[in-house]
Order: structure tokens, then sequence, then C-alpha cells
């Protein structure tokens, strides 16, 4: 175990120009064009409901109330989509094209939603009034967000100079700032009563930390290889990272197991087909999904049990993974993909 300072976040149009250009595989499907949509699935069976289609560029994704999500694309564009009505409800111009940005997206406590702009800029948007209320910068290339459940804050993790910066909400002003010894790669939130931020990073320094936000000390694991994402599923201490395994057939998810998340009872990594990337929680089923990109150009998504570890059900949904997320209080799944 290590003692010191550190966050992670999701360098997510990196870790797709890895898969497209790796020397061991010929992923070639994906491109920067493309058809963009949401694959609506139902969590009880993985059975896909339907698809909500016309978001060019899109790049992440909010889930805002029972009924409603955002998608952000790298077009600068802001969608508000209706799960009730399948259909996008309202579109806005929020800023600036820019083609790897846009790739992470927070509702914060207060209900604003914060996401990376383009050209190293924040942006604070009004869901309620679909508008930009505010824009700032946090480092000089943020690449991805969460945000803490218990406090007025979110996280910044940047790509340049591998730190990771705490922001109020309130101001909009960095709090506090700490260094990573590799390339931030993912980020999350834990639980409110643990007071916890899960970080998982890549590169040299490829491992798992869990980070105290009232003591900042943080402890760290190592993880088989680089990692693309974590999720920490909360009122539990358990959180499940994913690893492409870019230099080998297939990638693989390690799961974490502990009191307290900082010294776990138990680490396991399980093999799954293509490369997972993408993963989220669903509290109510105390379960992971996790989208692994397949080389054919499809994803396949798959439902692990977040106390026994078992794969419950597969599905395979066309297209590159951008963006995943349980909806619905947990009665759906929105997956993110480019064809």
């Amino acid at each position: 175990m290590v003692n010191r300072f550190v966050l992670a976040a999701r360098p997510h149009a990196l870790l797709l120009a890895a898969i497209l250009w790796s020397g061991c595989h010929q992923i070639d499907e994906v491109g920067a064009e493309g058809s963009t949509g949401v694959t609506i699935l139902d969590t009880s069976d993985l059975s896909i409901i339907g698809t909500i289609p016309g978001f060019p560029g899109g790049r992440s994704l909010c889930v805002l109330d029972l009924t409603h999500f955002l998608v952000a694309s790298n077009e600068g564009v802001m969608y508000t989509a209706s799960l009730a009505d399948m259909a996008v409800s309202d579109v806005r111009q929020i800023g600036s094209p820019f083609g790897s940005g846009y790739g992470g997206m927070v509702l914060a406590t207060g209900g604003h939603v914060y996401l990376l702009g383009g050209f190293g800029r924040l942006l604070e948007y009004n869901p309620a009034t679909h508008a930009v209320v505010d824009e700032f910068t946090a480092g000089p290339s943020p690449v991805s967000l969460c945000r803490s459940l218990a406090q007025n804050r979110i996280y910044v993790g940047d790509a340049s100079d591998l730190e990771i910066r705490e922001v109020s909400t309130i101001t909009n002003e960095v709090v506090r700032e700490v260094q990573l010894d590799g390339m931030p790669a993912a980020l999350s939130t834990s639980s409110p009563s643990l007071n916890n931020i899960l970080a998982a990073t890549a590169g040299a320094d490829h491992s798992i930390c869990v980070l105290d936000t009232g003591s900042y000390y943080f402890w760290t694991f190592a993880t088989p290889s680089d990692n693309a994402g974590i999720s920490g599923l909360p009122d539990t201490s358990i959180c499940c990272a994913t690893q492409p395994r870019l230099d080998g057939d297939a990638g693989m998810v390690t799961l974490v197991r502990g009191a307290d998340m900082a010294f776990p009872d138990e680490i396991q990594t399980m093999s799954l087909t293509g490369h997972p990337l993408e993963v989220c929680c669903n509290p109510p089923e105390h379960c992971f999904f996790v989208a692994s990109y397949l080389e054919g150009g499809s994803t396949r998504i798959y439902e692990i049990d977040g106390f026994t570890w078992e794969i419950l059900a597969t599905a395979d949904v066309p297209g590159y993974p951008w963006d995943i997320a349980a909806a619905g209080q947990g009665t759906r799944l929105l997956v993110l993909t480019l064809e």
C-alpha cells in the first residue's frame, strides 16, 4: 500500500485512438464520422427496448431524472432526450466544436450539470433553462469529471499536468489539487458515508486508488494493466474497473471489495470478450454494467453481480461505446454508441 495524494480521470478519446491504431489489432470499423445513437435496454433481462438516433458527435451521457437525460456532442451541442417519448426534446448550441471535448458530464448537487467543453474549458449548464451559466478553467487539459455525493464539489482530472483539481460548485474555483504519478484514466464517486473518491490510472502506474476526501490520504493497489473506467457501488465498499488490454485478444475487469475500500478484503480479475471500456453501476440491483468493444464493430454489454461477481446477462448492441448510464431508477440502461 502507498499513502499519498492522488485522484484520477478518464481520457476517453485517447483510449479510442489507441484502439484504432494498435499494432496488435485490426479494429478499424470506428471512424470520426458515423451515426451516433442511444440504445435503451431493459435492465431486467438486457433486452433492447429501442434506439433514439440523432446525436451527431455524441460523447457523454448525463441522467437528469426518471425520464430525461442529456447527450453532449463534440460539435458543441447539448441534446435533451425523453425516455417516455423515445425522442430528442431540445437541442442547444452551448459551445464551440472541439473534436476531443465534451467527453465527460456530471449532475452536481444543486441540479446544475458540469461538463468538459472545448479548448480546455469547463461549462456549468442549467438543464431547467437550457443555458450555460458559467465557463471557466481548472487546468490546461481537463479530461474527466466526477462529483462529490456529500459536498458542493466536483473533481477534474487533467491529462497534461496529471493533476486532479477539487472545484467548489458554489464559486467554480479550485479548492485543492493533487498530482498523479501516471496518466489519469477514470474517476468515480464512492459512498458518501465512506467519504471516498475512487480513481483508476493508466500508463506506468496502472492501479486503483482510494482517496479520503477528508484527510486527503490515499491508498493504492495494482491492476493487471491500464484502466479505462471505474465505478463504485454506492453505500458499499465494492468497485469495478475495466482494462481493455489493447495488447491482447481480450480485456478484463477488476472487482474490489473491502471494509472501507482502502484495504480490500478481496480483489478478483475476470476476463471478458472484447475490450471493456465503460462501466456504470445500478444501485437498486447492486450490479455493474460493462460495455466491451468487439473487433467486429459492436459492443457487448455485461451485467455483473456486485456481491457474487457472477455474469448475470449479456447483450450486443451496434457500434463503439462512448458512454453508459443506468436510468429510470435502475430499470433502464442507456448506451451511447457510434456506428
